[in-house]
């Protein structure tokens, strides 16, 4: 019996260590798999504090802010018209509402 747990260790601990390639396109499908171990901080030429938006591909108003911190959070994205005063002019905007903080540690299984 313990020679059977060792080996499903083994086999969980592989899957986990499995070099994945790193996701540097702004729209993809949101897994599991990606979500932990295929996303990095790409970073912001322009603002070095900037968090990085990531949009998945298989739910339209769903985006992920990255922070420089690594911090993933989950916001809904919704495009809405307003009125520019400076153009004079209404423009599509786009509105983001937070959901929740991605947490890799909890167990929700």
């Amino acid at each position: 019996m313990v020679n059977i747990n060792e080996t499903v260790k083994q086999k969980i601990a592989g899957k986990r260590n499995k070099k994945t390639k790193e996701i540097t396109d702004t729209t993809f499908g949101f897994t599991k798999n990606n979500l932990q171990y295929a996303l990095k901080y790409r970073g912001n030429k322009n603002n070095s504090r900037a968090h990085d938006k990531r949009f998945d591909s298989n739910t339209e108003s769903l985006c992920l802010f990255i922070s420089p911190k690594e911090e993933k959070t989950f916001y809904a994205c919704k495009h809405r018209e307003m009125y520019n005063s400076k153009k004079a002019k209404t423009e599509k905007n786009t509105v983001y509402k937070k959901i929740f903080r991605l947490d890799p540690d909890a167990n929700c299984g």
